[in-house]
């Protein structure tokens, strides 16, 4: 990942302007960690309907909702291991051992948490 976007991605996530919701990089007006990072990356949203609600996948992911596909990690220069970290940082789904291993709590982090934490590992 550029410096240039890791500093842009982190800002995005402390500055309060994206409301933090779970499981889909987007859906209506909510963005995990990942969604964040696609938003200040300037990527497309493309609306996937879903129910009554619309959730929204990145242009170059492939249509997927909830993680980014290894294409789309690999232009943004971020690891499947990373990836890992943030879903389950954003969403509070850690096992113990996952909580051992990147060194987080297995309840759901907030942005400036996840921010912190990205600052310092990635």
């Amino acid at each position: 990942m550029t410096p240039e976007l890791k500093a842009k991605w982190l800002a995005a996530l402390r500055s309060g302007n994206y409301k933090q919701g779970e499981s889909f990089l987007r859906w209506n007006d909510t963005y995990c960690c990942l969604g964040v990072l696609c938003d200040v990356a300037r990527k497309h949203w493309e609306p996937v309907e879903l129910s009554a609600d619309t959730v929204y996948a990145p242009d170059g992911n492939g249509g997927d909702q909830g993680s980014l596909r290894e294409g789309m990690l690999e232009e943004l220069g971020l690891s499947e291991e990373a990836q890992s970290a943030c879903i389950n940082m954003n969403d509070g789904i850690a096992t113990p051992k996952e909580c051992a291993r990147w060194g987080i709590k297995p309840e759901p982090s907030t942005f400036p948490e996840i921010a912190d934490w990205l600052e310092q590992n990635l």
